[in-house]
């Protein structure tokens, strides 16, 4: 999840550090996510992802899986974070501690507001390896006070450029990037990137329908 806000006439992301002894990326600033876990399946939503981006998502055309994808997303943001991204709404009677904790304050995933960004693919050569989609969440109010479950360390919301100076992975400097990119363009071009490798190097595509 790429969350952005707009402070004092610039645009800041959140960022965090992953702890020296993490097994995946060590002790560099990524943005909050994680894999999907079975109840995301089951969460109530108070809007849908936009339909016409399932095809660039490498979900088979199965709406329910990018649904899933898009409420990982929003429930990892909280357990790294403590922010909540919803709305006002019921979110269903779950038993799991991130969504009982939504539902305590009354607060319901909207889809609607995320908008797809890409997908990355780890190298074939990394013990660990992840089919990662990126979402972007434009945020014009408080989310909640900064926290989470210290899986990240240092949050805070950094100027985008500011941000770029971090010690980052490739691939989340270049999607960092192309946000920069989309948020400097006066449209939205359909361009959903694909970053992986060839041959050991990194390799972007931009894969059409």
């Amino acid at each position: 999840m790429i969350l952005l806000r707009s402070q004092g006439g610039s645009r800041e992301v959140l960022m965090g550090r992953r702890s020296k002894k993490s097994r995946f990326m060590p002790d560099v600033y990524v943005f909050p996510g994680g894999g999907l876990e079975r109840d995301d399946g089951n969460v109530n939503s108070i809007s849908e992802l936009d339909s016409s981006i399932i095809p660039y998502m490498s979900v088979a055309g199965r709406l329910n899986h990018a649904r899933r994808l898009a409420i990982a997303a929003i429930r990892e943001t909280f357990e790294e974070t403590g922010l909540m991204v919803g709305e006002s709404g019921d979110v269903g009677n779950l038993d799991h501690p991130v969504w009982s904790l939504f539902r305590e304050q009354k607060c319901v995933p909207s889809l609607s507001g995320l908008e797809y960004i890409g997908r990355a693919i780890t190298p074939a050569y990394l013990p660990m390896r992840f089919h990662a989609r990126f979402f972007l969440h434009e945020t014009t109010r408080d989310l909640g006070q900064i926290g989470g479950d210290g899986e990240l360390v240092d949050l805070q919301w950094l100027e985008t450029h500011d941000a770029l100076a971090l010690p980052l992975a490739d691939v989340t400097e270049f999607m960092l990037r192309h946000v920069i990119d989309l948020m400097q363009s006066n449209s939205r071009t359909i361009r959903y990137p694909l970053f992986t490798y060839q041959h050991n190097a990194a390799r972007i595509k931009y894969p059409t329908t």
